[in-house]
């Protein structure tokens, strides 16, 4: 499991590296306490991604709202791959692709 943060986030954020580590769960990113700029559609779409030699694969991609409203927003995708690396990144902020709107979280969590 690992925790972390972001600050000013934009569409095209990827976040480090997590080695799949063998837990028997299901991959999972959680976002706690999301805020956007004023204006911005209060969502943010995120994609699991696992790091392979040659183009990295892309999983479905989840948006979240409840991070917004003082819950936690929470993805997950099929158990993955000891061993393997994985890591999030936010396709869209506010429904916009293109850098610009912004996004932070206090809390960023992902486990397998």
């Amino acid at each position: 499991m690992k925790y972390s943060y972001i600050t000013g986030g934009v569409a095209g954020f990827t976040s480090k590296y997590v080695t799949d580590d063998g837990g028997t769960g299901p991959n999972k990113v959680d976002f706690t306490g999301c805020h956007t700029g004023s204006g911005v559609t209060k969502s943010v779409t995120v994609q699991l991604r696992r790091a392979v030699i040659g183009p990295d694969t892309g999983f479905d991609k989840k948006t979240y709202t409840a991070c917004f409203k003082g819950g936690t927003s929470s993805g997950e995708w099929g158990a993955g791959s000891e061993g393997h690396d994985y890591y999030f990144r936010i396709t869209e902020v506010g429904g916009s692709s293109v850098v610009g709107p912004t996004i932070s979280v206090d809390t960023t969590r992902m486990s397998f």
